[in-house]
């Protein structure tokens, strides 16, 4: 996974980093988060790595349609 690969977006209210070449979604946070590059910023600097669980394929294709769908 390359760093280019990446995109952060909002879908259905809440953030997401989506991986458009193998249409995978990473659930990134809660509805409260104001700022998803400062929490990423921080897990970094905290923990020098962070890890990305993506969401299972059936969700992921869903949050991908409602993306293109403007949700």
């Amino acid at each position: 996974m390359f760093m280019g690969d990446l995109s952060l977006n909002q879908i259905n209210g809440y953030m997401y980093i989506t991986d458009y070449n193998t249409q995978t979604v990473y659930e990134l946070g809660s509805y409260l988060m104001q700022n998803p590059l400062k929490f990423i910023l921080n897990e970094l600097e905290e923990n020098g790595k962070m890890y990305l669980y993506p969401l299972t394929k059936r969700e992921s294709l869903s949050l991908l349609q409602d993306l293109e769908n403007g949700y």
